[in-house]
């Protein structure tokens, strides 16, 4: 390592012509999916540079197997560059200034351009993946290497946002390669870094025939998620540079494939229309969005079951932006504190560890809720100490992590089994019809008491929101409740300090601490699950995975020459 160290110096002392001040800041992709599943790209590179050796970027896609990189063009500088087809690598500075192209090599392409100037420089790449969605047996996917692994020089923030034709709502999403967030937000997929990118694959799974992708695979969704939990690498596929001109006959089998095709696409289309989805709200057009709610409150709890009965709705109403599940699960182990089944045990140092200590069994668990403490229990028995880290949780999950992974996937399922219980939501069974075609099936309805609910949740949430502008010297008999249900919506650290300034009979400095600590140990157990299976949780969004992600199309790298 001294050898290393001294080599370093060396070099950096005598040899200063060889040392570049070249910066990749950051990369930014907006994915913009149309209803056959292909994805209209920008992309934006922020870059310094300082490296007068090169004349060229480029950045590399590979792993396609059949999908197609359309319609590149690129703008930087204030102006849009000029196309040069063929790309010549070995071209001066100059003869590359201004210019882009691009080099096909079978199953990989080169999109490149001149660096032109020597600054700091920000390059918009536009570009179509046709297709970005594929059709599985069982559901529709999206399962890419945006920003591959060989980067250099390595980009030091990503963030991602892929968006559809409609706002998204049934899709599940995982991100892999990097420390950071993926979220749904109002409907867009948004991922974000957050700390070390060694590269960025998003997985989302839609329902079967929600596109109209001309790309379809036989094979079912775990077939690719097995694969990308363990982190395998993707072997390159080869490909054909080449291929002859097509022959009269050919040409006329093509015609005849196509109008095979849109026969076949008719009746995807009307598969599509005629499909029904047991977690849609039939008649969700007339529920109230948040805009005529605006100004309205509730000043009390909407719901007198358990908590996380009403999980379907917040979603549905799109109140909550960060990770569902992870917020409940922060909600359970603040209930937890503040009713003193556990505490917290604050360490001290460069190790230090978020411990907490189970002290008893908490009364009036919902399924979910419990499901948790019994896990946390399990975990805690395992150990030789009457504490339980989040590595001691991590280890547990590792070992049964099919009991987290349930834990996720059923948490929605749950809800709407409460929600129909209390007669909020009902089975409803209709026909719908396509050009002459019927089909029967179910769906979920709401009742009239359903949309009374639906309303108090988002005038409560409302209050929740504007407390610290509304309240003045407002007592707060329930405060510990209306602490839990802030927790729900990620409001919990802002309650507890408008609390602070409006109610005296509140302290403030113990219930901000509180909800820190409960919030920290929440976000390492959803860490836990992410480390041992290689996914954030299912679908609700959260934390990416360092790791994983194999299996995917796309990759590949860039850099400069």
């Amino acid at each position: 390592m001294k050898n290393k160290i001294l080599a370093l110096v060396t070099i950096f002392i005598f040899v200063p012509s060889f040392v570049f001040a070249e910066e990749f800041k950051s990369i930014n992709i907006d994915a913009k999916i149309d209803k056959n599943g292909v994805g209209h790209i920008t992309e934006t590179w922020k870059i310094h540079e300082d490296n007068d050796n090169y004349t060229e970027r480029y950045k590399t896609i590979n792993n396609l197997q059949g999908i197609k990189i359309e319609d590149f063009s690129l703008n930087a500088l204030g102006r849009d560059f000029t196309e040069l087809s063929p790309w010549d690598i070995d071209a001066s500075f100059d003869d590359k200034k201004y210019r882009y192209g691009r080099i096909d090599k079978g199953d990989e392409i080169e999109l490149t351009w001149g660096i032109s100037e020597y600054s700091d420089n920000t390059y918009n790449l536009n570009y179509k993946i046709n297709p970005l969605v594929v059709g599985l047996n069982d559901s529709d996917m999206l399962f890419f290497n945006f920003v591959g692994d060989n980067f250099d020089p390595e980009p030091k923030n990503i963030s991602i946002k892929i968006s559809g034709f409609e706002p998204f709502k049934d899709v599940k999403m995982w991100g892999f390669g990097l420390q950071g967030e993926i979220h749904n937000v109002n409907g867009d997929i948004l991922l974000n870094s957050t700390g070390d990118v060694n590269y960025a694959t998003i997985m989302l799974k839609f329902p079967k025939g929600y596109f109209n992708t001309a790309m379809k695979i036989d094979k079912n969704f775990d077939d690719y998620a097995k694969e990308a939990s363990i982190g395998s690498d993707w072997q390159d596929r080869e490909g054909e540079a080449y291929k002859p001109p097509m022959s009269t006959g050919e040409k006329i089998a093509v015609v005849g494939g196509l109008a095979g095709f849109s026969l076949i696409l008719f009746f995807i289309v009307g598969a599509f229309y005629l499909t029904f989805r047991e977690k849609n709200i039939q008649n969700k057009s007339i529920l109230p969005g948040k805009k005529k709610f605006k100004n309205n409150y509730l000043k009390e709890v909407p719901y007198d079951g358990n908590i996380e009965d009403i999980a379907f709705f917040i979603k549905e109403a799109n109140l909550v932006y960060t990770d569902l599940v992870g917020n409940y699960i922060n909600s359970f182990i603040l209930k937890w504190l503040l009713s003193n089944n556990i505490e917290f045990i604050e360490d001290s140092g460069i190790f230090a560890e978020n411990k907490i200590k189970i002290l008893s069994r908490p009364n009036d668990m919902g399924k979910m809720e419990e499901e948790l403490f019994e896990m946390l229990s399990a975990a805690n028995e395992k150990t030789d100490s009457e504490y339980l880290t989040s590595k001691d949780f991590e280890k547990y999950v590792k070992k049964n992590k099919d009991d987290m992974e349930n834990y996720y996937e059923k948490f929605e399922d749950e809800s709407i089994k409460a929600l129909e219980y209390g007669g909020y939501l009902e089975d409803y069974e209709f026909e719908k019809k396509f050009f002459g075609f019927k089909n029967t099936g179910k769906e979920l309805k709401i009742t009239d008491k359903g949309i009374k609910l639906y309303g108090d949740i988002i005038k409560f949430y409302n209050y929740l929101d504007d407390y610290y502008e509304l309240v003045e010297d407002e007592k707060l008999p329930n405060w510990e409740n209306l602490l839990i249900y802030s927790s729900v919506f990620f409001l919990d650290k802002e309650f507890a300090k408008g609390a602070e300034n409006y109610n005296s009979s509140f302290n403030p400095a113990l219930y901000v601490n509180l909800t820190s600590n409960s919030r920290d140990f929440s976000k390492s157990i959803n860490q836990s699950y992410g480390s041992a299976t290689g996914f954030s949780n299912a679908g609700f969004g959260g934390a990416t995975s360092a790791g994983g992600g194999g299996g995917s199309f796309g990759g590949g790298g860039g850099g400069g020459r």
